[in-house]
Parts: C-alpha cells; structure tokens; sequence
C-alpha cells in the first residue's frame, strides 16, 4: 500500500516545501501538500498524464543545514481542484538515493510525532 491510497497506513505528513519536477514537458515547480517515504502530493503544477515518470527535487532546510532530496516520481493520481483548494499531482517515490532516504525519514519522523518539549519544528523551505 502507499501513501496516496485512501487506507493510509504510512506516516504521512502535511508538509509545504517547493518541490521542482522535470519531465519530458520541462521544468515545473510546485509546492508538496503531503508527503511519506512513499509518495507525495505536489499542487501548484500542471497537469502530467498518468503514468508519467520525471525527476524530481525537494530542498529542506533545518537551521543551517541545507539538504536536497533527489529522486523520481510516477504520476499516479490527479487531485481536482476543490473549494478554495488548488489541483495536484499525486506521486509515487522511488529512486531516492540512500541519503535523501535517511534525510526523508528524519523529517517526517521529527515532525508526525507531536513535539514532547512544545517546540514547533524548525524543518522546511528554504
């Protein structure tokens, strides 16, 4: 099961960091509305026909410490738009390189769990 399937069992996480996509359509850049270590969904782009795969980038940052995450996307749902809400691509990941899999993880473990301290996070776009 992934992330995008409406029985979500994976941590997913409401997370808005500009996300860039590169297809054979060239370069489009968004923002996630969501994301797990399985897949995500990217607003603010057009539309890609199912089944399309392009490489995509997400830049965090988290104090000092900047850290692209470098990996490829299957469009594999379209989000209409709905009451003030804006239309998306739903994408499965895959091809993560081993550090931005850790880097991932890191981000969405640190921030589904609520914070124990009442610190807010610090994780986000640059």
């Amino acid at each position: 099961m992934n992330c995008l399937d409406d029985r979500r069992q994976l941590r997913r996480l409401s997370f808005a960091v500009p996300v860039r996509l590169y297809s054979t359509q060239g370069l489009q850049q968004g923002t996630s509305r969501d994301i797990c270590m399985t897949g995500m969904m990217v607003t603010g782009v057009q539309a890609l026909p199912l089944g399309t795969v392009c490489a995509l980038e997400l830049v965090l940052t988290s104090g000092l410490e900047e850290v692209t995450v470098r990996g490829r996307g299957e469009v594999v749902r379209h989000l209409p738009p709905t009451a003030g809400g804006e239309p998306g691509l739903g994408l499965r990941l895959f091809d993560l390189d081993e550090t931005s899999q850790e880097y991932l993880w890191q981000v969405i473990r640190r921030n589904s769990a609520p914070p124990t301290d009442g610190s807010a996070s610090t994780v986000g776009a640059g």
